[in-house]
């Protein structure tokens, strides 16, 4: 029976290119360290949601950074890559139903032999679903030799961060009274848009937002957002372009490090009382 020896989160900065970053520096660092008996192994349990596009581009670009080093095995969840994809892959290959235990421990058994087959491995990398972090790590604990010890860095699915980890910013200005600027939907700059409306804007982005008309007629489903501007006078002059043309991108962004944009979840049913700005009274 392996022993855990060490357990911890990785701090995300909530902006991908940095944490990939980080977190590669971190495996490379940890793989650097000489084999030596007794020696632990370094496990990074990168857990995601397969549907948000942070934790699926977060996956994709760790991934490549680490093929083929001897010294560190990927371990992934079935479907998530290609067999051929790298030289140090330890896949998951199984028709078993998605929620069966014997997933979890299929993946630690193909484990199991590949250390054994490469003296040189001091970390493991998991690109898996969250859900699977805590059966998985109980059958390495079972199955692994007792002469391994373990330190464990889990990171989270970035959602699962937002929601624990994240307060709503300090200076969140205050909606009441104010029109929004325009409407967008749960596309693919969703994350972005849930950190806005916790009032940060942490890296510059577009956004195409549309007036409250062509929301009702074109964004496809009934739960959207509506984004504010702290500055009114801006706000007026996004709103203006936004409205003259049915939709318009936006640069949001910083203004002297200051967040000065929010984003509210509503529904479309609650557009005409955001258009008379009374949604929050």
């Amino acid at each position: 029976m392996a022993i855990l020896k060490n357990s911890s989160t990785f701090v995300t900065s909530f902006v991908l290119t940095r944490d990939v970053e980080d977190i590669v520096g971190q495996i490379n660092e940890a793989a650097a360290l000489r084999a030596t008996p007794g020696a632990p192994l370094t496990v990074y349990y990168l857990g995601e949601a397969h549907n948000v596009d942070f934790d699926i581009k977060r996956r994709q670009k760790v991934f490549d950074a680490l093929r083929d080093d001897a010294k560190i095995i990927l371990t992934v969840e079935r479907t998530l890559v290609k067999p051929d994809e790298a030289s140090n892959l330890v896949l998951e290959m199984n028709d078993l139903k998605s929620s069966d235990d014997g997933r979890n421990k299929q993946i630690v058994g193909l484990l199991e032999e590949k250390l054994q087959g490469t003296p040189t491995a001091r970390v493991i990398v998991f690109f898996y679903g969250q859900e699977h972090e805590s059966h998985v790590c109980k059958y390495m604990l079972k199955e692994l030799d007792k002469t391994l010890t373990l330190n464990w860095v889990t990171c989270l699915p970035i959602e699962m961060s937002l929601k624990s980890k994240l307060d709503f910013h300090p200076s969140l200005f205050s909606t009441v009274g104010k029109r929004p600027v325009g409407y967008c939907d749960r596309g693919g700059e969703d994350f972005l848009l849930r950190l806005l409306e916790k009032g940060y804007v942490l890296e510059p982005f577009n956004l195409d937002l549309y007036s409250g008309e062509s929301a009702q007629r074109y964004l496809p489903k009934e739960s959207i957002y509506a984004v504010y501007f702290k500055n009114d006078t801006y706000a007026a002059h996004s709103r203006k372009a936004v409205e003259s043309e049915g939709t318009s991108g936006v640069l949001i962004r910083r203004f002297n490090g200051a967040h000065t944009c929010v984003a509210k979840q509503i529904t479309k049913t609650q557009i005409a009382k955001a258009e008379s700005g009374k949604l929050d009274v």
